[in-house]
């Protein structure tokens, strides 16, 4: 102990004086010796008219002038500490964290082994509580990884009766390998149509949970999906009407899987998250490894941080408890240890029910004068949309509105026979049935959701009747 403790004072110099020459002052007051890791951890205070910015900015030269391979300045409150180590010995075991007495005694409902904090103590936290999650991490930074730690720990803590997962492995082989498990609620998705329909299914499961006393929520296991490269699914669909479903879907399980019981972990490598648009301002909990530049970090996390991250597996974790970006080295786990975790699990119990996979159908009877079937059902979805916001509607108002000319009719009758409006009586403008969304048929909503309207622009319609 007392070579490390003559070790870290040798540092401790070294670090004041390189950070000097640039003319930035500070001075040590605390050093926190991890033998087992060789790593030196010191708190450090900067005096007057030192900023902040500079420890950071200067850390790379620091880091080359002492030829260190660890050297990483970082903000616990508002305390600043840089931990440092002159050998690649990072504690980052997955299994250590799944074996740990604070893992299998954790009161969290959806335990997570995210990874080891600076210090090298465990972090855990509560996916019940964080809800939904994004993992942003360019190749090679750990992102995938990550996925797979959060699956063990599921896995390997929750009962298939408490928490059941979706995986998505769409043009990526990170989640495959959990293809006979237990836990799944639906086969490992591979390709964009079962991915659509998945997600429309996983939707309408969300909407008949909903639909029953809040008591009854309590019930049901939590049901997280999880989906790596969603941006790039996203642009992988060539057909707009496919696209539209699949953002919809997943917008609508950010904005109301809350009270559902329902999960959704979205992973990218782009920290940008251009031209998905997916809803990801609602998610606040974020894992983001090393970025390329300050505006990817802010992008991704919200603030800047994550370009400073030292790479191999080191991420910076966001969530509504904490302050600031928690600095983590991220759980590690390799493919020989993922098996042996899931050969130690009971074989998959053929007596679970699996999530009820439904085939999302739209109104096939379209005026067959419409300039195409895409355009037609687009239209008929604007003109359903503005109907339910009136009690009653006349063809000529109908006409007028949409320039309809001789077609007014035809879209009336099928309007009728989605029971949006009632019969005919006269000449007398005719009733608008639904006076709510659950008046409204199945085959109706999954119109309107295909081209873009959100349940919250519906209910929208039925308030302006009030």
């Amino acid at each position: 102990m007392e070579s490390h403790l003559k070790r870290a004072k040798f540092i401790a110099l070294n670090i004041v004086k390189y950070y000097s020459s640039l003319s930035i002052d500070i001075f040590i007051t605390h050093v926190k010796i991890i033998t087992h890791m060789k790593r030196y951890v010191f708190r450090i205070t900067l005096l007057p008219g030192t900023r902040v910015h500079l420890i950071f900015s200067y850390a790379p030269d620091i880091q080359a002038a002492l030829k260190l391979y660890l050297f990483y300045p970082f903000k616990t409150g508002t305390d600043i500490f840089i931990a440092v180590s002159e050998f690649d010995n990072r504690e980052n075991n997955l299994l250590n964290m799944l074996n740990s007495q604070e893992f299998s005694n954790s009161k969290f409902q959806i335990p997570i082994a995210l990874g080891y904090d600076f210090m090298g103590d465990f972090y855990f936290v509560d996916l019940a509580r964080l809800l939904h999650l994004l993992v942003i991490g360019p190749s090679g930074t750990g992102k995938s990884v990550a996925l797979q730690c959060i699956v063990l720990s599921i896995i390997t803590k929750c009962s298939v009766e408490s928490v059941r997962l979706i995986l998505f492995d769409i043009g990526a082989n990170s989640l495959s390998c959990f293809s006979s498990e237990k836990h799944l609620y639906a086969p490992i998705v591979k390709d964009t149509g079962t991915g659509i329909t998945v997600l429309e299914s996983l939707v309408a499961e969300m909407d008949r949970r909903l639909s029953l006393p809040e008591q009854k929520c309590y019930d049901f296991p939590y049901c997280i999906c999880i989906i790596d490269e969603f941006d790039d699914t996203i642009g992988s669909l060539e057909n707009k009407v496919d696209s539209r479903r699949f953002i919809s879907s997943i917008n609508s399980i950010i904005r109301r899987g809350r009270k559902a019981k329902v999960i959704l972990i979205l992973a990218s490598h782009d920290s940008t998250l251009k031209n998905t648009r997916v809803n990801v301002s609602g998610i606040i909990s974020r894992i983001a490894f090393q970025c390329a530049s300050h505006y990817n970090s802010l992008a991704a996390l919200g603030t800047t941080g994550a370009q400073n991250l030292p790479g191999n597996g080191a991420m910076l974790f966001k969530s509504q408890d904490e302050c600031s970006p928690i600095p983590l080295q991220g759980a590690f786990v390799e493919p020989a240890q993922i098996e042996r975790v899931l050969n130690s699990e009971s074989s998959r119990n053929n007596d679970i029910d699996m999530l009820e996979i439904k085939e999302t159908q739209v109104p096939g009877n379209l005026p067959l004068s419409c300039a195409s079937a895409d355009k037609g059902k687009k239209e008929l979805a604007d003109i359903l949309l503005w109907t339910i916001g009136h009690t009653t509607v006349s063809m000529l108002r109908l006409k007028h509105k949409f320039r309809l000319g001789n077609r007014v009719s035809e879209i009336v009758d099928i309007l009728y026979e989605m029971k949006i409006v009632g019969e005919k009586f006269s000449k007398q403008p005719r009733q608008v049935i639904p006076t709510c969304l659950n008046d409204m048929s199945s085959e109706a909503i999954n119109l309107l959701k295909l081209y873009g309207h959100t349940e919250a622009e519906i209910a929208e319609q039925f308030e302006r009747r009030k």
